[in-house]
């Protein structure tokens, strides 16, 4: 390089003397052009958690961009999330794929780099799963006489909406119609519940099954005993099965799952055979009181675990709860134990559960990741918050370009299309009628 330097300067002096001469001998004179070097590239400081697709091109634009109008996205999921259609279900969407989370992403994944835990076992549960359900105007509502309102997962009132292409495709290993307890289930999320303990081999995070043949323990495989002939819901049924038994129609019963395409990860050479999220919805929709809030047949009623005897509705003509008002659950039906024993057990309000495959989607989110998250939502200004905390993890942690918006979740809103003040749960901001209802409830 020193070489290299010293040639130019002699070259540029030389230079300037010829002119000085030719100057000097009367005629035209030349300025010579300064010599410049062209400066290099700027350089890349690629970092632990920066997408790939921002390391190959440093400009980032080959990463999946986010969507900048709020408005069109949340346009966007209401079409999505009203799109499906029980009767007529062929290439209807089915719904929105999303996860609601209190403290953070909830991405537990053995070691992984990008993974929120250090892999170490909590309870004995799964590893590499994210609980997440399918909200469509159908389900997952509670609801009285005035209409049907978005019931999240848990109450919680934050989380993020994956992309449902990916979900269906890619992420969904089963998919229960209500309440899986997938924690504490084998394979991923899609067998037997398992063993208590993390020092326990057959625990959900052991993930052990018996081999057939030997009886000894190795890691559960998708058709073994304790995973498909038990709790497949396309088997158990089958007369033939020596572990047939009755469909799980209520919430109360021991449930069974639908396959997703990543159930036989990393092998997807069945994944479409063996995807049927879309038989999970039909079933649930038809295994449910169609009416939003009503709790007057039996099947959506809960049993007191002391005395065996049912709660009773206390809203007028059946309703499970009082008339909301201002949008807010009444007395008798506050979220807590008085809102579980008089609703908790509401097959439309119930939610559905499928085990996403933490897997396959680190994979995406370690390459692309605003391709994977497309929105972080929340229902009210503490949620809000944690949304926005979120947010900042998910960038933090996967680098991908521009801020994933933020999305409203208005659940004071009547999403039954036959009903009055018919209307979205996803605005782009929370309305004014909210932060006043919000208002009220600190006061």
């Amino acid at each position: 390089m020193l070489a290299l330097s010293q040639a130019l300067v002699a070259f540029a002096l030389a230079g300037g003397l010829m002119a000085t001469l030719q100057g000097c001998g009367g005629g035209a004179t030349t300025t010579p052009a300064p010599l410049t070097t062209p400066a290099p590239p700027p350089v890349w400081k690629w970092t632990k958690g920066n997408p790939k697709c921002m390391f190959d091109d440093k400009t980032g634009k080959s990463c999946t961009q986010v969507e900048t109008d709020k408005e069109k996205l949340a346009s966007t999921f209401t079409k999505t999330f009203q799109d499906f259609d029980p009767e007529n279900p062929e290439g209807k969407q089915l719904g929105i794929y999303m996860t609601m989370q209190t403290n953070d992403l909830h991405l537990y994944c053995g070691t992984s780099d990008a993974s929120d835990g250090d892999g170490k076992c909590w309870n004995g549960h799964a590893d590499c799963i994210l609980s997440v359900a399918i909200y469509n105007n159908h389900m997952m509502l509670d609801g009285d006489l005035q209409g049907g309102h978005l019931n999240t997962f848990a109450h919680m009132t934050a989380g993020y909406i994956l992309n449902p292409d990916l979900v269906e495709n890619r992420y969904a290993k089963c998919a229960y119609m209500f309440d899986g307890a997938i924690n504490s289930r084998l394979y991923w999320g899609c067998g037997d519940a398992g063993k208590p303990g993390c020092d326990n081999p057959e625990s959900a995070f052991g993930n052990q099954c018996k081999d057939p043949k030997t009886g000894a323990l190795r890691t559960c495989q998708a058709d073994d005993v304790e995973v498909r002939p038990r709790n497949d819901c396309t088997r158990i049924s089958d007369p033939t099965n020596p572990f047939a038994r009755p469909f799980p129609a209520l919430t109360k019963e021991t449930p069974c799952y639908w396959t997703g395409a990543a159930f036989r990860y990393p092998d997807y050479t069945k994944a479409k055979e063996d995807n049927h999220l879309k038989e999970m919805v039909i079933n649930r929709i038809k295994n449910e009181n169609p009416i939003p809030g009503d709790c007057s047949k039996i099947e959506d009623q809960c049993q007191d675990p002391v005395t065996g005897a049912y709660f009773r509705p206390i809203g007028p003509n059946g309703y499970c709860c009082k008339p909301w008002f201002h949008g807010k659950p009444q007395g008798g039906c506050e979220q807590g134990v008085n809102s579980e024993h008089q609703a908790g057990c509401n097959r439309m309000r119930k939610w559905n559960e499928i085990a996403v495959d933490l897997r396959p989607m680190f994979e995406d989110l370690q390459n692309d990741p605003n391709s994977v998250i497309l929105a972080f939502v929340y229902s009210d200004m503490g949620g809000k918050s944690v949304a926005t905390r979120l947010r900042k993890d998910f960038k933090d942690k996967f680098g991908g370009p521009g801020d994933v918006p933020l999305i409203f979740l208005d659940q004071g809103q009547n999403v039954i299309k036959t009903m009055k003040k018919f209307g979205s749960p996803f605005k782009a901001d929370m309305t004014s009628s909210s932060i006043e209802q919000e208002e009220q409830i600190s006061v």
